[in-house]
């Protein structure tokens, strides 16, 4: 039987919204660990001699790529509450889908049983801004 199985619960959409409210927490703390970068590879900078050029470009690409994922991450947030809303409304549209809290429904094309895979599964923790 296939453990991992892909079910739509309002379980599964709460966790979509408490993701994106992690995100502008972990873009934060990317911005402060840059400026950490910066001030370390600034002072480093001076000693080292004729590979200076070369270190102070291989910063500016690092911190491009940072620029750039900082400004992809900061659509994700909203992308993930507009899908726990789309599951949400699903749900509501279709309760026959939903079965008291098992996180589950429908036949499984594995072992020919009526449920489809375990409630949740618990893969990551989400630090929570509060």
């Amino acid at each position: 039987m296939n453990p991992y199985k892909v079910t739509i619960t309002r379980a599964g959409a709460e966790a979509l919204r408490d993701f994106a409210m992690a995100i502008p927490y972990t873009i934060e703390m990317l911005e402060q660990d840059t400026e950490q970068l910066i001030r370390r590879c600034n002072s480093l900078l001076s000693d080292l001699g004729e590979l200076s050029d070369s270190f102070d470009s291989m910063i500016k690409v690092c911190l491009i790529a940072i620029e750039y994922t900082k400004e992809e991450m900061s659509s994700i947030p909203e992308d993930l509450r507009r899908t726990a809303d789309a599951i949400d409304e699903f749900l509501d549209d279709c309760p026959d889908l939903e079965l008291s809290g098992s996180g589950t429904a429908g036949a499984s094309p594995f072992d020919g049983s009526t449920r489809i895979g375990a409630a949740i599964l618990d893969t990551k923790h989400v630090t929570r801004r509060r």
